[in-house]
């Protein structure tokens, strides 16, 4: 039994304890708002940009360290990049629940968008094996326990180098605003539904943590402000990207979100 534990201490950690239990690759849910648009994902890797078509949709994308950029167009929509941080998590959490917010991301998320994406196919799939055997091989200190705790930081670079230490939000969506509208009061309307909705998705989670948190959860809530601002300010870039028929767009930056934070490790 021991000389088994030994093997496969040695094949997780020399080659890469998350490389070897859930690989190289995620899966990652993609809806758009509303669906039906085409979207490219690519990150830093050399492998061709994975293509879905139409949203919403599972794309398996390869980890990596770097952002992964998200490119949707439709008919009649405006052009949507967005980008999003992963981050490092040995043994991962891909597969949580949707509900949990660190997995979830992007300019749409809508309690739809993501029914939508998650709809489509099962999202991930959890690494929890690697933490049994961790905890199993290292915490009695037998000879497999300390190979596995002597050899991490070689299964650490091997992850690294391989990407598979690294998660992206699960459920990403993107919102696809008209390109165009008829008149000045149709496209304020558009956009104020948007601000109020996300106003108040903003003050239920506030009232949430507040009622969760016996401790204060000040630290969150500055996150939460910092999202809410930030995709105010995005709202008023798209506003002016769009365009009154027969009139010119006061903007045009093909970019929505900079690189939104991933799910913690």
């Amino acid at each position: 039994m021991r000389l088994s534990f030994l093997v496969l201490a040695a094949v997780l950690t020399l080659s890469g304890c998350a490389t070897a239990i859930r690989g190289n690759t995620q899966r990652v849910a993609i809806a758009t708002d509303p669906p039906g648009a085409r979207c490219e994902l690519r990150n830093a890797r050399p492998e061709a940009p994975v293509v879905v078509d139409p949203t919403p949709a599972i794309a398996e994308v390869r980890r990596d360290n770097a952002d992964l950029e998200v490119r949707c167009e439709m008919p009649q929509r405006l052009l949507m990049v967005e980008r999003f941080a992963s981050s490092w998590s040995l043994f991962g959490r891909d597969g949580s629940p949707p509900a949990d917010g660190a997995q979830v991301a992007g300019s749409a998320i809508t309690p739809v968008v993501v029914a939508e994406a998650v709809a489509v196919g099962t999202v991930g799939a959890v690494g929890t094996l690697a933490v049994g055997l961790a905890a199993t091989l290292g915490a009695t200190l037998t000879p497999a326990g300390v190979l596995f705790l002597a050899a991490l930081p070689v299964s650490a670079l091997v992850d690294h180098g391989s990407g598979a230490s690294y998660v992206y939000p699960s459920v990403i969506g993107i919102l696809m605003p008209p390109a165009e509208f008829p008149d000045e009061v149709s496209r304020a309307a558009y956009f104020e539904s948007l601000e109020r909705a996300r106003r108040d998705a903003h003050a239920l989670r506030r009232k949430e943590r507040e009622a969760n948190c016996p401790f204060g959860c000040t630290n969150a809530q500055e996150v939460d402000d910092r999202e809410l601002a930030r995709h105010l300010e995005l709202l008023e870039s798209l506003r002016a990207r769009t365009r009154i028929a027969g009139s010119s767009p006061e903007g045009a930056v093909p970019q929505a979100l900079p690189a939104a934070t991933g799910p913690p490790g």
